[in-house]
């Protein structure tokens, strides 16, 4: 079975998301992360796919998460 890819965006590819139990969360690879420690998305997963599409929050607080689009499952 392939590999997928890790989970980072920005031009840069410097924040990443990885899996804190059920809770997602964005780690800058900047620091003290890498893209080792980013979450491997497998879109044939429907719960991990249903995590992702529930992760965004209110844009207006503070650090708040990315809006997921495209194919996740």
């Amino acid at each position: 079975m392939e590999q997928g890819k890790p989970f980072l965006f920005r031009a840069a590819k410097d924040k990443g998301i990885k899996l804190d139990g059920l809770r997602p969360l964005i780690i800058d690879l900047n620091e003290s992360a890498s893209a080792d420690d980013c979450r491997i998305h497998d879109e044939r997963d429907f719960y991990k796919a249903h995590i992702l599409v529930r992760m965004f929050d209110d844009p207006t607080i503070q650090d708040h998460m990315l809006r997921p689009f495209g194919l996740l499952y």
